[in-house]
């Protein structure tokens, strides 16, 4: 929606802020912040969420845009797959 303030969840700093600044050309809307997280690793999930909720009361649209192709099993420092 037109001048709605974007959040989005990455792991990369320089990916998220290159995307961002695309974001912000192609759109003209400059409400476009990042969150820094590994989504693996459910501790920076959880810092994560904490953070936009102490920056907004209300959420009105998520987008998952993530996915990885694994040809082994493998775990995080938590001990999730």
């Amino acid at each position: 929606a037109k001048g709605a303030t974007l959040y989005m969840l990455c792991r990369s700093k320089e990916r998220a802020e290159a995307a961002r600044d695309e974001i912000v050309q192609e759109t003209k809307n400059e409400n476009v912040n990042i969150l820094l997280a590994d989504i693996g690793e459910l501790s920076q999930l959880r810092k994560a969420v904490e953070s936009l909720q102490s920056m907004e009361t209300k959420v009105d649209c998520i987008v998952s845009n993530a996915g990885v192709l694994l040809n082994e099993r493998k775990e995080t420092s938590e001990g999730n797959e």
